[in-house]
């Protein structure tokens, strides 16, 4: 299955990475993430942390094989379906004799137990048991390399009582996908008012009256613009008056042992793609002939 095709089966349902941002519980992704890339109204690109994981799967599975006499093969095909569920997706890394095999790599030790255990971060728990409960399998090794150098195994078995409720929570979910009702807005994430901009793009010549609260909205937002231009004027200034004190200097030591350093920087010629993006502005309402 090439790349699009298989980005074009994910979002036809709900997979085990979705399982912990559905919940509210992943620190990369919120509900709100999720709903947008099911709709193809966002795009999220592949990380650094997530390039190496895909690199390293092998060597990790090399790994577990030799410390557990374990023989495995990828799942095929690479997207299992739930038997009852149409929606609820799993693309398990690896498919033991009588269980399911995760490969991660992780920069720390943290939220990880003593191995052997269940002790695994809780985003890779909620993963494993949405995977079980696709698959059928209640027994799951989650084999990882923390910190380049430390390589572990730990056993998950199924828990069918928090499988049962993470497919309460992601069938309702994927109902509100289904339905297009957006997911209710975290605005003490920062980076819901980024998400919000791709929830809702506009549609020319559609037009809607506001009420007070979007007037007293705006009215600050203009007042936060003003102060954020006095501010940057301010700031430009005590710059401008460091650089005088400093004059020619390329660095300057100050009393409590940081440095001021100034370097002329050259820089290419570069060309930008073409794209798009949303102009937001309030404008004066036109006068009456």
């Amino acid at each position: 299955m090439d790349q699009t095709a298989w980005l074009e089966e994910r979002r036809k349902g709900l997979g085990s990475s979705d399982a912990a941002a559905v919940c509210g519980l992943s620190p990369y992704r919120t509900p709100l993430h999720v709903y947008l890339d099911k709709l193809g109204l966002a795009e999220y690109p592949e990380t650094d942390a997530m390039r190496w994981g895909l690199k390293l799967e092998d060597v990790i599975a090399t790994a577990y094989v030799e410390a557990t006499d374990n023989p495995l093969q990828v799942p095929k095909p690479a997207i299992l379906t739930h038997p009852a569920l149409e929606w609820m997706k799993a693309t398990p890394d690896r498919i033991a004799v009588d269980r399911l095999v995760e490969l991660k790599t992780s920069r720390t030790h943290d939220q990880w137990g003593r191995e052997g255990t269940d002790e695994i971060p809780e985003g890779y728990l909620l993963q494993v048991q949405h995977q079980m409960a696709v698959v059928g399998i209640d027994l799951c090794d989650v084999a990882v390399l923390i910190g380049g150098s430390d390589f572990r195994v730990y056993t998950v078995p199924a828990n069918h009582a928090l499988q049962e409720r993470l497919i309460a929570i992601e069938e309702d979910f994927w109902r509100r996908v289904e339905e297009r009702r957006a997911p209710a807005l975290d605005w003490n994430d920062p980076r819901t008012p980024k998400l919000v901009e791709a929830l809702y793009r506009p549609i020319e010549g559609q037009e809607i009256d506001l009420d007070a609260h979007a007037l007293s909205r705006l009215d600050r937002y203009e007042q936060l613009g003003i102060a954020l231009r006095e501010l940057q004027d301010e700031r430009d200034e005590i710059r401008a008056r460091v650089v005088e004190s400093m004059g020619p200097a390329s660095v300057g030591h100050l009393p409590d042992g940081r440095m001021v350093a100034r370097n002329t920087i050259h820089r290419k010629a570069y060309s930008i793609e073409a794209g798009s993006y949303v102009d937001f502005r309030i404008k004066k309402r036109r006068k009456a002939i």
